[in-house]
C-alpha cells in the first residue's frame, strides 16, 4: 500500500527533474544582439567612410571672360595695310613721293628751231599712284606702284607677304631727253591697261601711241597684248603682238588706211586679253588712233593715273588711286 501511494509522487518528481535540466548552452538573445549591433555599427561607419564623397577639389580660378572681340579684319584689309605700310616705310624713303605739281614738259623756245626740247620733270619725281588689286586672277591681291623716275614711268608689281612686299616684276614706259610720253594707266578684269602717246623731239614729226595689257601670271609680269602704231613723214605702221604667238606688222604709205586684217588682229588681241574692246574706226586723228584709223575703245575701266597738258605744254600728273589719303 505504501508503494502505490508514493509512485505518482516519484513520477512527478522525475518529470519535474527533466523539466529543470539545463539545455545545451546557446547564446541568449541579449548576448547575440549586442555583437550584431556592434558589427552593424562598425560596418555602417566603414561604408559611411568609403561612400562619403571626398572633398571636392577647388577649381582653378578662370580668367574673367573678356568682351567678345570685334569681327577680325578681312585678309584683303590686312594685305592692304601691309602694302601701304611698305610704301610709306620703304618705297617713299627710296624714291620719294611725287608732289603732282604741273611742270613744263616741252620748252618750245629751246633746242631745234622747228621743235622744242624736253624739260626735265624734276618736280614730279617719285611715287605717283599705287593700288592693291588681284592682277593674277587667283583671288589674292597684289600691289602695283606707279612712279616717275627721270623721263621714265615705271610700273612695279609686288606680291604681298605676311609682313612686307616682294617684287614680282615691272614694266617701263621708256623715255629720255628726246621722247615726250603722255601715259594713261587703268585697270579692268584683273588686267592693267597702259596707254601711251608719244612724240619724238627734235622735229616733232615722228609720233605714235601704244596699248599694252599686263597681268601677273605664274609669279611674273606677263604682257598679254601689245599694240603700237606710229606715223612719220610718208609712213604709217601698226604692230600687234600677243601672248598666243601672234606677231604681225603692217606698214605702208601715210594715206594707206585699208588693212582690215591687221585691224582685226589688233581687236582680237584685246579680246583675248579679256577686255572686250569696241572698235571706233572713224579715221585717223593724232590723239586717238593706232595708225590705220584703229582706235580700240575699252569701256568700264578704273582709272589709276593720267596726265593733262595745257596749250603751253604745262603737264600735270593725276593720281586716281587716293594714295596720299591712304598713307595717312
Amino acid at each position: 500500500m505504501k508503494i502505490k501511494r508514493f509512485l505518482p509522487l516519484l513520477l512527478v518528481l522525475a518529470l519535474t527533474g527533466c523539466g529543470t535540466q539545463p539545455e545545451p548552452s546557446q547564446p541568449s538573445a541579449a548576448a547575440t544582439e549586442a555583437p550584431a549591433v556592434q558589427e552593424t555599427e562598425a560596418l555602417t561607419e566603414t561604408l559611411a567612410e568609403t561612400d562619403a564623397p571626398t572633398e571636392a577639389p577647388t577649381e582653378a580660378p578662370t580668367e574673367a571672360p573678356t568682351e567678345a572681340p570685334t569681327e577680325p579684319p578681312t585678309e584683303a584689309a590686312d594685305l592692304q595695310e601691309i602694302a601701304y605700310r611698305f610704301i610709306k616705310d620703304e618705297l617713299i624713303q627710296m624714291y620719294g613721293l611725287s608732289d603732282l605739281q604741273p611742270y613744263l614738259a616741252i620748252d618750245w623756245q629751246a633746242g631745234s628751231p622747228t621743235c622744242g626740247e624736253l624739260a626735265p620733270p624734276t618736280s614730279t619725281q617719285g611715287i605717283i599712284s599705287a593700288v592693291v588689286e588681284d592682277f593674277s586672277g587667283d583671288g589674292v591681291p597684289e600691289l602695283l606702284v606707279i612712279s616717275s623716275k627721270d623721263y621714265r614711268f615705271d610700273l612695279d608689281f609686288y606680291r604681298i607677304t605676311d609682313d612686307t612686299c616682294l617684287m614680282i616684276g615691272g614694266y617701263s614706259i621708256e623715255g629720255g631727253r628726246s621722247v615726250d610720253n603722255v601715259p594713261k594707266i587703268s585697270f579692268k578684269n584683273g588686267k592693267v591697261i597702259v596707254e601711251n602717246e608719244y612724240m619724238i623731239l627734235p622735229g616733232c614729226s615722228h609720233y605714235g601711241n601704244s596699248v599694252t595689257v599686263l597681268s601677273t601670271t605664274d609669279g611674273c609680269v606677263e604682257t598679254l597684248c601689245e599694240l603700237s602704231g606710229y606715223r612719220s613723214p610718208g609712213t604709217i605702221a601698226l604692230h600687234v603682238e600677243d601672248s598666243n604667238g601672234t606677231d604681225a606688222t603692217a606698214m605702208g604709205p601715210e594715206d594707206d588706211n585699208d588693212h582690215p586684217d591687221i585691224e582685226q588682229a589688233a581687236m582680237q588681241c584685246l579680246q583675248d586679253a579679256g577686255l572686250d574692246p569696241v572698235s571706233a574706226h572713224a579715221g585717223w586723228s593724232e590723239e586717238l588712233d593706232l595708225s590705220y584709223g584703229v582706235f580700240p575703245k575699252i569701256d568700264g575701266t578704273m582709272l589709276l593715273f593720267d596726265t593733262t597738258a595745257d596749250s603751253d605744254s604745262n603737264v600735270q600728273f593725276h593720281d586716281h588711286t587716293g594714295l596720299r589719303e591712304k598713307l595717312q
